[in-house]
């Protein structure tokens, strides 16, 4: 298992880190990540240090359509999942509309969580894990990590300060 955060977007050989990323994974391994969303103009598009952007289509070409370019690398994975972060008022739309703004509007979606499996053994039959675990895997995965230069503090309960906090969180897409 790997797991990464907002840090694929920032390296310059972005084929060399999954190269190396595929390399170490065993037969199966899971390679569970989360990145900005190309349509965030806020965060994303104007960050000079973000070299790559990322959509629901990015790992495509490690399975479904590789041999479609010229590509001289063994990188093959399967993606099992894509789950958005939408934002604001985006949250609240039911699922057509909010497809369809995230496909034609900007700062729709703030982020993309993706789960994919390691296609080394091309032999056996493939037994892939369930989205759903997938899912709740990565999250208690982000509940564990500590950020960059914070300390962890555990929140309090019931605290109107941490109920707002949580509330534009949500809004925001952050949650």
């Amino acid at each position: 298992l790997i797991f990464s955060y907002h840090t694929l977007e920032h390296i310059p050989n972005y084929l060399f880190a999954l190269s190396e990323i595929y390399r170490v994974l065993i037969p199966g391994g899971i390679f569970l990540l989360g990145v900005p969303y190309v349509t965030l103009t806020k965060y994303n598009l104007v960050n000079p240090y973000h070299l790559h952007n990322f959509n629901e289509y990015s790992f495509m070409f490690f399975d479904s359509l590789k041999g479609s370019a010229i590509e001289k690398n063994q990188i093959a994975f399967r993606k099992i999942y894509h789950r958005y972060y939408y934002m604001g008022i985006f949250r609240l739309l039911p699922y057509p509309l909010n497809r369809i703004c995230k496909n034609h509007l900007f700062n729709v979606v703030r982020k993309i969580d993706f789960g994919l499996y390691a296609l080394k053994d091309h032999e056996s039959p493939l037994v892939l894990p369930s989205a759903r675990d997938l899912k709740v895997l990565f999250k208690d995965l982000l509940s564990q990590r500590i950020p960059y230069g914070e300390k962890k503090i555990p929140p309090k309960i019931f605290s109107t300060q941490s109920t707002i906090t949580a509330l534009k969180m949500w809004w925001h897409g952050h949650i």
